[in-house]
């Protein structure tokens, strides 16, 4: 909040600001600064479209609109709010995003394609997914056309709005009709998935599984545990914010993989990322010392667990040529990762060339084994890490979520 007479700020809770009459610097009158108090909306369509005109389309189709969205609209349907939080998750705020500033012809491609892809991703039925996509559409102000299926409709209604508009004028009361059928809503009950404690629960070559905030692929399952990396580079930052000579030990990533990142998870979530001892070997080709094994909860895949998970030609173990630098393969469409419309480099946490180069996985798939100056600060972020199935907090994306309509069962898988 911020007092209009003294411009003394101050960052009230939510409870404390509605109560503020005056500044608690200068006693001046706060009646009329309602707009620095917090907002909380009842609908979905208004946070959305708040949220972009406060905060900017980056928030709006970023990662991090489940933050600011569950702060302005703390009462919406648990189900609106999952599907809410899939257009993130499913690329579809992608699309979006990348389709700002275009003709309208191009915009109404881009919402049929983003309806398409949390469709296609979580199998959430048409009509729910249309309406929330609209929303952001609203939200972005693009003005174009829309078509949006209504469930709840009837055939009698249908009828009705087939007909032409050049129909004689009805009086209301005649205009008015029932339904020999009126649809009936039952409320939502959401339907997680059993949780089993085996390794079954998740499977080798899963993907879009939702862990915290983001999507992510399963590279292992073994001993109720599963290893996951996320699908897309999350963010751009150095393997180390200085340069000079470093191993994954000391690096600037694995301090804030391991803080900073590890506390965007809930504590429930934390208490499900098991620390591992990690392994860290010398580059395999130039002989780089790779430092000391540790013990982490997020690390970064190694340049031989790369070629483990991702497909293994045999060059990591056998150099093709003395100056070989890279591996090429047929592996690498499955080592490809994406940061928004791009593929930049992506870190690994084993040394390159010396240790001021940390090796990556270029745009391409491509194996950099020289590697990458360690303070490069567009390289790619991927995290991985190794998940407890036996928790019961954990959901796979499968969730389902089901309501009635005039007595048949229907279900939003979430």
């Amino acid at each position: 909040m911020e007092c209009r007479s003294c411009h003394s700020k101050w960052e009230p809770s939510r409870s404390v600001s509605k109560a503020l009459t005056e500044c608690p610097f200068c006693g001046a009158s706060l009646a009329d600064a309602d707009d620095n108090r917090p907002v909380v909306f009842d609908n979905s369509k208004d946070a959305l479209a708040y949220i972009a005109s406060k905060h900017g389309e980056d928030v709006l189709l970023g990662e991090t609109l489940k933050n600011f969205y569950t702060d302005y609209a703390p009462s919406t349907a648990l189900l609106r709010k999952n599907v809410i939080f899939t257009v993130s998750v499913s690329g579809a705020a992608a699309i979006l995003k990348n389709h700002i500033g275009v003709r309208n012809s191009e915009k109404e491609a881009a919402y049929k394609q983003a309806v398409q892809k949390v469709i296609d991703t979580y199998g959430i039925e048409r009509p729910l997914v249309e309406s929330v996509i609209r929303e952001f559409i609203d939200a972005l102000g693009w003005k174009i056309k829309t078509q949006i299926v209504q469930a709840q409709q009837t055939p009698a209604t249908v009828r009705q709005n087939q007909q032409t508009p050049t129909a004689a004028p009805v009086p209301v009361q005649q205009k008015r009709q029932i339904p020999e059928q009126p649809v009936q809503w039952r409320p939502l009950t959401l339907q997680p998935k059993p949780v089993q404690p085996i390794v079954g629960s998740l499977t080798v070559g899963q993907r879009n599984v939702t862990f915290g905030k983001y999507a992510w692929r399963v590279l292992d399952a073994q001993n109720s545990m599963a290893l996951l990396i996320t699908e897309d580079i999350i963010e751009k930052r150095p393997y180390n914010k200085q340069d000079k000579k470093i191993t994954w030990e000391e690096s600037t990533l694995r301090q804030y993989l391991n803080g900073e990142f590890l506390q965007t998870f809930s504590s429930a979530e934390q208490n499900q990322i098991i620390q591992v001892s990690n392994k860290n070997e010398d580059n395999q080709w130039f002989g780089t010392d790779g430092g000391n094994n540790t013990k982490d909860k997020v690390f970064l895949l190694s340049l031989a667990e790369a070629v483990k998970y991702f497909g293994d030609s045999g060059q990591l173990k056998d150099r093709p040529k003395e100056d070989s630098w890279q591996i090429d393969d047929q592996f690498n469409n499955g080592r490809m990762a994406k940061h928004g419309n791009n593929s930049p480099r992506c870190w690994l946490r084993s040394p390159g060339r010396d240790s001021y180069d940390a090796a990556c996985v270029h745009s391409d798939g491509v194996l950099d084994l020289y590697g990458r100056i360690v303070d490069y600060e567009e390289g790619g972020v991927r995290p991985a890490l190794w998940l407890n199935l036996q928790s019961k907090i954990f959901y796979s994306v499968s969730q389902q979520a089901k309501y009635t309509i005039n007595g048949k069962g229907r279900s939003y898988g979430v």
